[in-house]
């Protein structure tokens, strides 16, 4: 490996600055701190985002809860029976026509 000192003086990399390396450390802690905050921020509404599902989650079952009563039961017979009953393309342009 080739020392400073048998490198060429045009092809030697000029010496570090200390304030170069002062600006770049404070630059690294405020990056470090940006990013923590980041994370912190990214928690926190990681954790409200589950509280809100939770809570979505509740309500519905209570929605549920509420109106099962006025859902009526259908066998799976009877819903069968209702396709057959819809009416065609055909029938609800011809409706539109005479209704017009």
């Amino acid at each position: 490996m080739a020392t400073p000192s048998t490198i060429p003086t045009e092809l030697q990399p000029p010496p570090l600055q200390s304030t170069a390396l002062a600006a770049n450390d404070a630059d690294l802690e405020r990056w470090r701190r940006a990013c923590s905050e980041l994370s912190e921020e990214r928690d926190r509404l990681s954790a409200e985002l589950a509280q809100a599902r939770a809570e979505r989650d509740q309500f519905r079952r209570a929605l549920i809860a509420a109106y099962a009563d006025d859902i009526p039961d259908f066998t799976k017979e009877e819903l069968m029976a209702t396709l057959d009953a819809k009416p065609t393309i055909e029938d609800l342009i011809e409706e539109l026509k005479r209704g017009a």
